[in-house]
């Protein structure tokens, strides 16, 4: 069985992680109003889904974590507040690292597939109680 490149969790933590600057951004680089109201939804939905991830890996998450990543970068813009510089550059690299998290644990899980499918690592039905599945 080949060895994972990442720990199952990564993702998860990876998004705990950013849920913090984003959560702290408004009064540390000086924003307010629509700007710091979207970071610190942003930052609970974000905070929120990373600690589902971390604390039960699957492989969907994958999708959420991206998904809201790309939310994240295109916020500034959809709720107005592009022209406050700070807001844009906090929401940006919030919503790249979570694109990233979003497509290593894509990576990983579509990696791990593929080597179940071709017989390297465990199948999803080993152990299931079946003996004529697998």
């Amino acid at each position: 069985m080949k060895k994972l490149l990442l720990d199952p969790r990564m993702p998860g933590a990876l998004a705990l992680g950013a849920a913090v600057p984003l959560l702290l951004s408004p009064p540390v680089l000086g924003f307010a109003d629509t700007a710091a109201t979207s970071a610190f939804v942003l930052a609970a939905l974000i905070a929120v889904i990373g600690a589902r991830t971390f604390a039960r890996p699957a492989a969907w998450e994958g999708w959420i974590i991206a998904a809201v990543g790309l939310m994240t970068f295109a916020m500034p813009w959809i709720m107005g507040f592009g022209a406050v510089a700070m807001a844009v550059l906090a929401h940006k690299a919030v919503g790249v690292v979570l694109l990233a998290a979003g497509a290593l644990a894509l990576w990983e899980g579509r990696r791990t597939d593929k080597d179940a499918n071709a017989g390297i690592g465990p199948t999803p039905y080993e152990g299931k109680g079946s003996a004529d599945v697998g």
